[in-house]
Protein backbone atom coordinates (compact mmCIF):
# COMPACT_ATOMS: atom_id res chain seq x y z
CA UNK A 1 0.00 0.00 0.00
CA UNK A 2 2.81 2.40 0.87
CA UNK A 3 5.09 1.46 -2.03
CA UNK A 4 2.48 1.33 -4.81
CA UNK A 5 -0.30 3.69 -3.70
CA UNK A 6 1.65 6.00 -1.36
CA UNK A 7 -1.00 5.59 1.34
CA UNK A 8 -0.45 5.36 5.08
CA UNK A 9 -0.96 1.63 5.85
CA UNK A 10 -1.32 2.35 9.57
CA UNK A 11 -4.40 4.53 9.08
CA UNK A 12 -5.81 3.40 5.72
CA UNK A 13 -7.87 0.23 5.29
CA UNK A 14 -7.50 -2.01 2.22
CA UNK A 15 -10.96 -0.80 1.19
CA UNK A 16 -9.16 2.22 -0.27
CA UNK A 17 -7.58 -0.01 -2.94
CA UNK A 18 -10.63 -2.05 -3.98
CA UNK A 19 -9.44 -2.11 -7.59
CA UNK A 20 -6.24 -3.94 -6.67
CA UNK A 21 -6.17 -7.56 -7.86
CA UNK A 22 -5.37 -8.93 -4.39
CA UNK A 23 -8.13 -7.05 -2.56
CA UNK A 24 -10.63 -9.92 -2.77
CA UNK A 25 -8.05 -12.30 -1.27
CA UNK A 26 -7.55 -10.20 1.87
CA UNK A 27 -8.99 -11.45 5.14
CA UNK A 28 -8.71 -8.17 7.08
CA UNK A 29 -10.22 -5.95 4.41
CA UNK A 30 -11.67 -3.44 6.90
CA UNK A 31 -8.63 -3.10 9.17
CA UNK A 32 -5.50 -0.96 8.77
CA UNK A 33 -2.15 -2.60 9.36
CA UNK A 34 -1.51 -3.46 12.99
CA UNK A 35 2.23 -3.73 12.39
CA UNK A 36 4.47 -0.78 13.06
CA UNK A 37 6.81 1.31 10.91
CA UNK A 38 9.70 -1.17 11.10
CA UNK A 39 7.69 -3.75 9.17
CA UNK A 40 6.37 -1.09 6.79
CA UNK A 41 9.94 -0.08 5.95
CA UNK A 42 11.07 -3.69 5.44
CA UNK A 43 8.15 -4.65 3.21
CA UNK A 44 8.41 -1.34 1.35
CA UNK A 45 12.04 -2.05 0.50
CA UNK A 46 11.19 -5.58 -0.65
CA UNK A 47 8.29 -4.28 -2.74
CA UNK A 48 10.44 -1.65 -4.45
CA UNK A 49 13.13 -4.25 -5.05
CA UNK A 50 10.71 -6.59 -6.82
CA UNK A 51 9.35 -3.70 -8.91
CA UNK A 52 12.88 -2.64 -9.86
CA UNK A 53 13.45 -6.16 -11.18
CA UNK A 54 10.27 -5.92 -13.25
CA UNK A 55 8.47 -8.49 -11.10
CA UNK A 56 4.92 -7.18 -10.82
CA UNK A 57 3.19 -10.44 -9.92
CA UNK A 58 2.25 -10.82 -6.24
CA UNK A 59 3.87 -14.26 -6.20
CA UNK A 60 7.31 -12.67 -6.47
CA UNK A 61 6.63 -10.54 -3.40
CA UNK A 62 5.51 -13.64 -1.53
CA UNK A 63 8.71 -15.39 -2.57
CA UNK A 64 10.90 -12.56 -1.28
CA UNK A 65 8.94 -12.38 1.98
CA UNK A 66 9.55 -16.10 2.52
CA UNK A 67 13.19 -15.66 1.59
CA UNK A 68 13.38 -12.84 4.14
CA UNK A 69 11.79 -15.13 6.74
CA UNK A 70 14.37 -17.83 6.02
CA UNK A 71 17.19 -15.28 6.32
CA UNK A 72 15.83 -14.12 9.69
CA UNK A 73 15.53 -17.72 10.89
CA UNK A 74 19.13 -18.46 9.91
CA UNK A 75 20.24 -15.20 11.49
CA UNK A 76 18.43 -16.14 14.70
CA UNK A 77 20.12 -19.55 14.60
CA UNK A 78 23.57 -17.96 14.43
CA UNK A 79 22.68 -15.66 17.34
CA UNK A 80 21.35 -18.59 19.38
CA UNK A 81 24.68 -20.36 18.88
CA UNK A 82 26.67 -17.22 19.68
CA UNK A 83 24.74 -16.34 22.85
CA UNK A 84 24.70 -19.93 24.14
CA UNK A 85 28.43 -20.24 23.62
CA UNK A 86 29.18 -16.92 25.32
CA UNK A 87 26.98 -17.81 28.28
CA UNK A 88 28.62 -21.22 28.71
CA UNK A 89 32.09 -19.68 28.55
CA UNK A 90 31.27 -16.92 31.03
CA UNK A 91 29.65 -19.30 33.54
CA UNK A 92 32.51 -21.81 33.44
CA UNK A 93 35.17 -19.08 33.16
CA UNK A 94 36.90 -20.89 30.29
CA UNK A 95 38.16 -19.97 26.84
CA UNK A 96 36.78 -23.11 25.18
CA UNK A 97 33.91 -25.52 25.69
CA UNK A 98 34.23 -29.14 26.71
CA UNK A 99 33.08 -31.81 24.22
CA UNK A 100 30.00 -32.48 26.36
CA UNK A 101 29.05 -28.80 26.39
CA UNK A 102 29.56 -28.57 22.65
CA UNK A 103 27.20 -31.51 22.13
CA UNK A 104 24.54 -29.89 24.32
CA UNK A 105 24.89 -26.63 22.42
CA UNK A 106 24.69 -28.39 19.05
CA UNK A 107 21.61 -30.38 20.08
CA UNK A 108 19.81 -27.23 21.21
CA UNK A 109 20.78 -25.39 18.02
CA UNK A 110 19.66 -28.26 15.79
CA UNK A 111 16.35 -28.51 17.65
CA UNK A 112 15.80 -24.80 17.02
CA UNK A 113 16.99 -24.85 13.40
CA UNK A 114 14.82 -27.79 12.35
CA UNK A 115 11.80 -27.02 14.50
CA UNK A 116 8.98 -27.64 11.98
CA UNK A 117 6.76 -25.02 13.58
CA UNK A 118 9.43 -22.31 13.30
CA UNK A 119 10.22 -23.30 9.72
CA UNK A 120 6.52 -23.14 8.84
CA UNK A 121 6.12 -19.66 10.29
CA UNK A 122 9.37 -18.34 8.81
CA UNK A 123 9.43 -19.87 5.33
CA UNK A 124 5.77 -20.57 4.51
CA UNK A 125 3.62 -18.13 6.46
CA UNK A 126 6.46 -15.55 6.50
CA UNK A 127 5.24 -14.00 9.74
CA UNK A 128 7.19 -11.05 11.06
CA UNK A 129 7.61 -12.63 14.50
CA UNK A 130 10.70 -14.31 13.02
CA UNK A 131 12.12 -10.84 12.39
CA UNK A 132 11.16 -9.78 15.92
CA UNK A 133 13.06 -12.74 17.35
CA UNK A 134 16.14 -11.84 15.31
CA UNK A 135 16.08 -8.23 16.56
CA UNK A 136 15.65 -9.33 20.19
CA UNK A 137 18.51 -11.83 19.99
CA UNK A 138 20.69 -9.24 18.26
CA UNK A 139 19.89 -6.79 21.06
CA UNK A 140 20.86 -9.35 23.70
CA UNK A 141 24.11 -10.14 21.91
CA UNK A 142 25.37 -6.65 22.80
CA UNK A 143 25.09 -7.61 26.48
CA UNK A 144 27.44 -10.60 26.12
CA UNK A 145 30.61 -10.34 28.24
CA UNK A 146 33.08 -10.18 25.35
CA UNK A 147 31.26 -7.15 23.89
CA UNK A 148 30.57 -5.30 27.15
CA UNK A 149 34.25 -5.54 28.07
CA UNK A 150 35.21 -3.77 24.83
CA UNK A 151 32.16 -1.47 24.66
CA UNK A 152 30.87 -0.55 28.13
CA UNK A 153 28.07 1.49 26.54
CA UNK A 154 26.84 -1.39 24.36
CA UNK A 155 23.64 -1.55 26.41
CA UNK A 156 22.53 1.55 24.46
CA UNK A 157 22.52 -0.54 21.27
CA UNK A 158 20.38 -3.09 23.10
CA UNK A 159 17.87 -0.37 24.00
CA UNK A 160 17.85 0.89 20.40
CA UNK A 161 17.25 -2.56 18.91
CA UNK A 162 14.47 -3.33 21.38
CA UNK A 163 12.82 -0.05 20.34
CA UNK A 164 13.11 -1.00 16.66
CA UNK A 165 11.56 -4.39 17.45
CA UNK A 166 8.76 -2.64 19.36
CA UNK A 167 8.10 -0.55 16.26
CA UNK A 168 7.40 -3.78 14.45
CA UNK A 169 5.00 -5.07 17.10
CA UNK A 170 4.35 -2.89 20.12
CA UNK A 171 3.89 -5.86 22.47
CA UNK A 172 7.68 -6.30 22.51
CA UNK A 173 7.69 -3.55 25.16
CA UNK A 174 6.64 -6.27 27.61
CA UNK A 175 10.32 -7.26 27.64
CA UNK A 176 11.76 -3.79 28.24
CA UNK A 177 11.27 -3.71 32.05
CA UNK A 178 13.37 -6.87 32.30
CA UNK A 179 16.20 -5.07 30.51
CA UNK A 180 15.90 -2.13 32.93
CA UNK A 181 15.96 -4.51 35.91
CA UNK A 182 19.10 -6.06 34.47
CA UNK A 183 20.78 -2.64 34.28
CA UNK A 184 19.77 -1.85 37.85
CA UNK A 185 20.76 -5.17 39.44
CA UNK A 186 23.73 -6.39 37.40
CA UNK A 187 27.12 -6.48 39.16
CA UNK A 188 29.06 -3.27 38.64
CA UNK A 189 32.70 -2.39 39.09
CA UNK A 190 33.21 -1.27 42.69
CA UNK A 191 33.08 2.49 42.99
CA UNK A 192 34.50 4.52 45.82
CA UNK A 193 31.08 5.76 46.92
CA UNK A 194 27.72 4.02 46.96
CA UNK A 195 26.14 7.27 45.82
CA UNK A 196 28.27 7.29 42.65
CA UNK A 197 27.26 3.69 41.95
CA UNK A 198 23.58 4.55 42.41
CA UNK A 199 23.84 7.58 40.11
CA UNK A 200 25.58 5.46 37.48
CA UNK A 201 22.76 2.91 37.48
CA UNK A 202 20.05 5.56 37.30
CA UNK A 203 21.88 7.24 34.42
CA UNK A 204 22.00 3.96 32.48
CA UNK A 205 18.28 3.36 33.00
CA UNK A 206 17.24 6.90 32.06
CA UNK A 207 19.51 6.95 29.01
CA UNK A 208 18.22 3.59 27.76
CA UNK A 209 14.61 4.61 28.32
CA UNK A 210 15.19 7.93 26.56
CA UNK A 211 16.75 6.25 23.53
CA UNK A 212 13.86 3.79 23.34
CA UNK A 213 11.24 6.56 23.50
CA UNK A 214 13.04 8.76 20.96
CA UNK A 215 13.41 5.95 18.41
CA UNK A 216 9.75 4.93 18.75
CA UNK A 217 8.58 8.54 18.34
CA UNK A 218 10.84 9.15 15.33
CA UNK A 219 9.76 5.96 13.56
CA UNK A 220 6.06 6.54 14.14
CA UNK A 221 6.17 10.25 13.33
CA UNK A 222 5.81 9.88 9.51
CA UNK A 223 2.66 7.80 10.08
CA UNK A 224 1.09 9.93 12.84
CA UNK A 225 -1.36 11.75 10.54
CA UNK A 226 -2.65 14.21 13.17
CA UNK A 227 -3.36 11.49 15.71
CA UNK A 228 -5.34 9.32 13.29
CA UNK A 229 -2.83 6.56 14.02
CA UNK A 230 -4.34 6.04 17.49
CA UNK A 231 -7.65 5.07 15.91
CA UNK A 232 -6.26 1.60 15.27
CA UNK A 233 -6.44 0.93 19.02
CA UNK A 234 -10.23 1.17 18.77
CA UNK A 235 -10.80 -0.84 15.60
CA UNK A 236 -8.27 -3.66 15.91
CA UNK A 237 -9.96 -7.00 16.71
CA UNK A 238 -7.07 -7.77 19.05
CA UNK A 239 -8.58 -5.30 21.52
CA UNK A 240 -11.96 -6.99 21.86
CA UNK A 241 -12.00 -10.48 20.33
CA UNK A 242 -10.90 -13.83 21.76
CA UNK A 243 -9.24 -16.42 19.56
CA UNK A 244 -6.90 -19.40 20.06
CA UNK A 245 -6.75 -18.81 23.82
CA UNK A 246 -8.17 -20.36 26.96
CA UNK A 247 -10.28 -17.21 27.24
CA UNK A 248 -12.02 -18.12 23.98
CA UNK A 249 -12.84 -21.61 25.24
CA UNK A 250 -14.18 -20.41 28.58
CA UNK A 251 -16.13 -17.51 27.05
CA UNK A 252 -17.82 -19.74 24.47
CA UNK A 253 -18.71 -22.44 26.99
CA UNK A 254 -19.98 -19.85 29.49
CA UNK A 255 -22.02 -18.13 26.78
CA UNK A 256 -23.63 -21.44 25.83
CA UNK A 257 -24.42 -22.27 29.46
CA UNK A 258 -26.03 -18.85 30.01
CA UNK A 259 -27.80 -18.73 26.65
CA UNK A 260 -25.74 -15.77 25.40
CA UNK A 261 -25.43 -15.62 21.63
CA UNK A 262 -22.06 -14.65 20.14
CA UNK A 263 -21.91 -14.25 16.39
CA UNK A 264 -19.24 -16.57 14.95
CA UNK A 265 -18.98 -14.52 11.77
CA UNK A 266 -18.09 -11.11 13.23
CA UNK A 267 -14.33 -10.91 12.69
CA UNK A 268 -13.81 -7.21 13.42
CA UNK A 269 -15.31 -6.56 16.87
CA UNK A 270 -15.94 -8.80 19.85
CA UNK A 271 -19.05 -9.23 21.97
CA UNK A 272 -19.48 -7.64 25.38
CA UNK A 273 -18.50 -10.87 27.12
CA UNK A 274 -15.28 -11.03 25.10
CA UNK A 275 -14.56 -7.44 26.11
CA UNK A 276 -14.97 -8.47 29.74
CA UNK A 277 -12.51 -11.32 29.21
CA UNK A 278 -9.99 -8.80 27.85
CA UNK A 279 -10.42 -6.67 30.95
CA UNK A 280 -9.90 -9.72 33.16
CA UNK A 281 -6.77 -10.72 31.22
CA UNK A 282 -5.38 -7.19 31.52
CA UNK A 283 -5.86 -7.14 35.29
CA UNK A 284 -4.32 -10.60 35.66
CA UNK A 285 -1.35 -9.69 33.48
CA UNK A 286 -0.67 -6.44 35.35
CA UNK A 287 -0.85 -8.13 38.75
CA UNK A 288 1.26 -11.16 37.81
CA UNK A 289 3.76 -9.05 35.89
CA UNK A 290 4.14 -6.69 38.86
CA UNK A 291 4.73 -9.65 41.17
CA UNK A 292 7.26 -11.02 38.67
CA UNK A 293 9.17 -7.71 38.64
CA UNK A 294 9.03 -7.24 42.43
CA UNK A 295 10.28 -10.78 42.93
CA UNK A 296 13.27 -9.93 40.75
CA UNK A 297 14.02 -6.81 42.80
CA UNK A 298 14.16 -8.86 46.00
CA UNK A 299 15.99 -11.73 44.29
CA UNK A 300 18.65 -10.12 42.03
CA UNK A 301 20.00 -13.50 40.92
CA UNK A 302 16.85 -13.96 38.84
CA UNK A 303 17.81 -11.18 36.40
CA UNK A 304 21.27 -9.72 37.11
CA UNK A 305 23.28 -11.86 34.66
CA UNK A 306 22.85 -12.47 30.95
CA UNK A 307 21.53 -16.06 31.28
CA UNK A 308 19.23 -14.94 34.09
CA UNK A 309 17.99 -12.02 31.97
CA UNK A 310 17.25 -14.29 29.00
CA UNK A 311 15.44 -16.71 31.31
CA UNK A 312 13.45 -13.75 32.72
CA UNK A 313 12.51 -12.54 29.23
CA UNK A 314 11.51 -16.07 28.22
CA UNK A 315 9.10 -16.45 31.12
CA UNK A 316 7.81 -12.88 30.78
CA UNK A 317 6.88 -13.49 27.15
CA UNK A 318 5.24 -16.78 28.06
CA UNK A 319 3.25 -14.95 30.74
CA UNK A 320 2.09 -12.41 28.17
CA UNK A 321 1.09 -15.09 25.64
CA UNK A 322 -0.79 -17.26 28.12
CA UNK A 323 -2.35 -14.71 30.48
CA UNK A 324 -2.33 -11.38 28.67
CA UNK A 325 -3.30 -12.31 25.13
CA UNK A 326 -6.94 -13.44 24.68
CA UNK A 327 -6.32 -12.63 21.01
CA UNK A 328 -3.58 -15.17 20.33
CA UNK A 329 -2.03 -16.70 17.23
CA UNK A 330 0.50 -19.56 17.20
CA UNK A 331 3.34 -17.49 15.74
CA UNK A 332 3.38 -15.28 18.86
CA UNK A 333 5.27 -18.09 20.61
CA UNK A 334 8.24 -17.76 18.20
CA UNK A 335 9.98 -15.33 20.56
CA UNK A 336 9.60 -17.73 23.48
CA UNK A 337 11.09 -20.64 21.51
CA UNK A 338 14.08 -18.60 20.38
CA UNK A 339 14.90 -17.31 23.87
CA UNK A 340 14.41 -20.77 25.38
CA UNK A 341 16.83 -22.24 22.81
CA UNK A 342 19.58 -19.89 24.00
CA UNK A 343 19.58 -21.08 27.60
CA UNK A 344 18.62 -24.70 26.95
CA UNK A 345 22.22 -26.02 26.93
CA UNK A 346 23.14 -24.03 30.05
CA UNK A 347 22.34 -26.46 32.87
CA UNK A 348 23.06 -24.35 35.92
CA UNK A 349 21.01 -22.81 38.66
CA UNK A 350 21.05 -19.57 36.73
CA UNK A 351 19.40 -21.11 33.69
CA UNK A 352 16.20 -22.31 35.33
CA UNK A 353 13.42 -20.81 37.36
CA UNK A 354 11.48 -22.45 40.16
CA UNK A 355 7.80 -22.66 40.92
CA UNK A 356 6.77 -21.19 44.25
CA UNK A 357 3.17 -22.41 44.56
CA UNK A 358 1.10 -25.54 44.28
CA UNK A 359 2.36 -29.08 43.68
CA UNK A 360 5.35 -27.68 41.78
CA UNK A 361 6.81 -26.12 44.96
CA UNK A 362 10.56 -25.73 44.43
CA UNK A 363 10.48 -27.56 41.11
CA UNK A 364 12.56 -26.20 38.19
CA UNK A 365 10.70 -24.86 35.16
CA UNK A 366 11.93 -27.28 32.49
CA UNK A 367 12.11 -25.09 29.39
CA UNK A 368 13.32 -27.95 27.21
CA UNK A 369 10.25 -30.12 27.77
CA UNK A 370 7.88 -27.16 27.65
CA UNK A 371 9.29 -25.74 24.40
CA UNK A 372 9.21 -29.15 22.67
CA UNK A 373 5.60 -29.84 23.60
CA UNK A 374 4.35 -26.33 22.89
CA UNK A 375 5.96 -26.47 19.43
CA UNK A 376 3.90 -29.56 18.66
CA UNK A 377 0.72 -28.09 20.12
CA UNK A 378 1.14 -24.86 18.13
CA UNK A 379 1.72 -26.86 14.97
CA UNK A 380 -1.30 -29.04 15.70
CA UNK A 381 -3.63 -26.04 15.54
CA UNK A 382 -3.28 -26.08 11.74
CA UNK A 383 -4.23 -29.76 11.59
CA UNK A 384 -7.08 -29.10 14.00
CA UNK A 385 -8.47 -26.55 11.53
CA UNK A 386 -8.49 -29.26 8.85
CA UNK A 387 -10.00 -31.99 11.03
CA UNK A 388 -12.57 -29.70 12.67
CA UNK A 389 -13.56 -26.91 10.24
CA UNK A 390 -15.01 -23.65 11.53
CA UNK A 391 -18.61 -24.74 10.98
CA UNK A 392 -18.36 -28.10 12.78
CA UNK A 393 -20.31 -28.13 16.06
CA UNK A 394 -19.84 -30.38 19.07
CA UNK A 395 -22.56 -33.07 19.27
CA UNK A 396 -25.31 -32.24 21.79
CA UNK A 397 -23.87 -28.70 22.20
CA UNK A 398 -25.43 -26.48 19.52
CA UNK A 399 -23.69 -23.15 18.91
CA UNK A 400 -20.46 -24.56 20.41
CA UNK A 401 -18.00 -25.35 17.65
CA UNK A 402 -15.00 -27.63 17.90
CA UNK A 403 -12.74 -24.73 16.98
CA UNK A 404 -13.66 -23.01 20.25
CA UNK A 405 -11.60 -25.66 22.07
CA UNK A 406 -8.40 -24.85 20.16
CA UNK A 407 -7.14 -22.66 23.00
CA UNK A 408 -7.21 -25.67 25.31
CA UNK A 409 -5.56 -27.78 22.61
CA UNK A 410 -2.70 -25.27 22.49
CA UNK A 411 -2.08 -24.67 26.18
CA UNK A 412 -3.12 -27.79 28.09
CA UNK A 413 -0.49 -30.23 26.62
CA UNK A 414 2.67 -28.25 27.54
CA UNK A 415 1.53 -27.53 31.10
CA UNK A 416 0.31 -31.11 31.46
CA UNK A 417 3.73 -32.33 30.30
CA UNK A 418 5.36 -30.17 32.98
CA UNK A 419 3.01 -31.55 35.62
CA UNK A 420 3.75 -35.14 34.59
CA UNK A 421 7.53 -34.75 34.43
CA UNK A 422 7.94 -32.58 37.53
CA UNK A 423 5.39 -34.14 39.85
CA UNK A 424 3.72 -37.36 38.72
CA UNK A 425 6.76 -39.21 37.38
CA UNK A 426 9.05 -38.43 40.35
CA UNK A 427 6.20 -39.35 42.70
CA UNK A 428 5.65 -42.62 40.80
CA UNK A 429 9.36 -43.52 40.83
CA UNK A 430 9.58 -42.73 44.55
CA UNK A 431 6.67 -45.07 45.20
CA UNK A 432 8.29 -47.79 43.09
CA UNK A 433 11.57 -47.31 44.94
CA UNK A 434 9.85 -47.39 48.33
CA UNK A 435 7.92 -50.52 47.35
CA UNK A 436 11.13 -52.17 46.15
CA UNK A 437 12.96 -51.28 49.36
CA UNK A 438 10.04 -52.57 51.42
CA UNK A 439 10.03 -55.82 49.45
CA UNK A 440 13.76 -56.25 49.98
CA UNK A 441 13.39 -55.69 53.72
CA UNK A 442 10.53 -58.18 53.95
CA UNK A 443 12.54 -60.70 51.92
CA UNK A 444 15.53 -60.25 54.22
CA UNK A 445 13.33 -60.64 57.31
CA UNK A 446 11.79 -63.78 55.82
CA UNK A 447 15.23 -65.28 55.18
CA UNK A 448 16.28 -64.42 58.71
CA UNK A 449 13.22 -66.17 60.12
CA UNK A 450 13.91 -69.27 57.99
CA UNK A 451 17.53 -69.42 59.18
CA UNK A 452 16.50 -68.96 62.81
CA UNK A 453 13.86 -71.72 62.48
CA UNK A 454 16.36 -74.16 61.01
CA UNK A 455 18.88 -73.42 63.69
Amino acid sequence: MEALYHLNPLTTTPAAIRNDSIYHSLYWAQQPSIYGPTWIFITGILQRFTLALGMTNILFMQFFLRLWGLAMHLGSLSLVLYLSRQICLSINDKISLSPEQQKKLQRAALAFAWNPFLLLEACINAHNDTTILFLILLALSFLSPNITQKMPQSYLLTAALLAIAACLKITVLVLFPGFLLFLWLRPQAQMQEKRANWIHRVTEILTSTGICVIIIVLLYMPFWQNGELLHILLVTPGASRDINSVYESFVRIYAYAKGIYISPDNIDTGSWIETVSHQISTVLLVVLYAVFCLRSLFSPRSVNTLPALIRWLTLAWLLYCFVGSPWFWPWYITTFLGLAAVIEPVHTEESVDSFSIGPFQGKPFNLTIFSRVISVSMLSIYFFAIIAPDSTVIPFLPHVRWMYLRGLLIWVPPFLALYITLYLLPHFFRKVEDTTDKGRREYSECLSEIHSTRS
